[in-house]
This record gives C-alpha cells, sequence and structure tokens, in this order.
C-alpha cells in the first residue's frame, strides 16, 4: 500500500493527510475520521463549557438543599409585602412574575432631535427623477401627495 492511501482500515478512495485525517477523494473529510465525528467518546473539544457545568452543579446541589416548600412560602411572603406597599419587594415580585419591562428605545438625530422623514429632501429627490417633460403630471400628484403627507406628520 503507498503511502498516500491510508490505513488499511480505510474505505478504497480515501487518502490519508499524513495527520491521521482521512478524506474522500472529493476532498470531504472520510466517515470514520476523527475530526468528522465531533460527538464521539474521547473527542476532548466536545465536553462542554467547564464553567457552566460547575454553575448547573452548584444550582443543582443549592435547590436540593432547599427544602421543597421554601420557594413557594417565600413567594406568599413577598407577595403579602407588596400587597403591603413595599415597593421593592412589588417590583421584584411583578419582575419574575411577568418579566421585566421592554426598555424604551430613543430614536434621535446627530444633535439630539428626533427622527423623522425629511419630506422636502424626499420630494427634490422624486422630483429630479421624474424632471423630463413626459412626467410633468406625475410631478404635480406626487408633490401634492408628499405635502399632505408633512402637513399630517407636522404638529
Amino acid at each position: 500500500m503507498s503511502d498516500d492511501q491510508g490505513t488499511p482500515l480505510d474505505p478504497p478512495g480515501n487518502v490519508a493527510d499524513g495527520d491521521g485525517r482521512t478524506h474522500t477523494p472529493s476532498g470531504r473529510f472520510a466517515v470514520g475520521n476523527r475530526l468528522g465525528r465531533p460527538f464521539v467518546a474521547g473527542n476532548k473539544h466536545g465536553r462542554g463549557n467547564p464553567t457552566a457545568i460547575r454553575m448547573y452543579e452548584g444550582r443543582m446541589q443549592f435547590l436540593d438543599a432547599i427544602h421543597e416548600g421554601t420557594l413557594a412560602a417565600l413567594a406568599r411572603k413577598l407577595q403579602v409585602a407588596a400587597l403591603e406597599g413595599d415597593m421593592e419587594a412589588t417590583k421584584l415580585l411583578l419582575g419574575y412574575a411577568l418579566g421585566r419591562p421592554q426598555q424604551a428605545v430613543e430614536l434621535t438625530g446627530a444633535d439630539g432631535e428626533p427622527l423623522g422623514v425629511n419630506f422636502a429632501a424626499v420630494t427634490t429627490i422624486v422630483l429630479d427623477a421624474l424632471a423630463g417633460p413626459e412626467h410633468a403630471e406625475a410631478r404635480v400628484r406626487i408633490a401634492a401627495r408628499l405635502m399632505e403627507l408633512g402637513d399630517a406628520g407636522r404638529p
């Protein structure tokens, strides 16, 4: 067997690249290639995130140590405190019961002015595009409609 044919266990036609990886004649990794099977036992890169695994195990130990009725009792205490007017308890209770509200995003221009459509610029662009004499009637109609939009957007 020549050096470029891989090991005797490789299917016929597969080529070894010298690092133990085999390729099909088309250049793809061959079946059974150690790099082409990422989830098999022994793949040191498929173990997962060790920090995330430790955090998960710690949380599980913490939850196992808490009595089964403790979380429900704490939730009821939090509810009572919220109903008595404790704002922090209210925020916490609603935050976990309903989820946090979406934060509003305000978009402004470079100088802090509100974003909006510059109808004068749009009108100029459209009218320039329709500059030919054959578009005279269309220009008048478009300009009138754009002016209506501009008037509707003003306070």
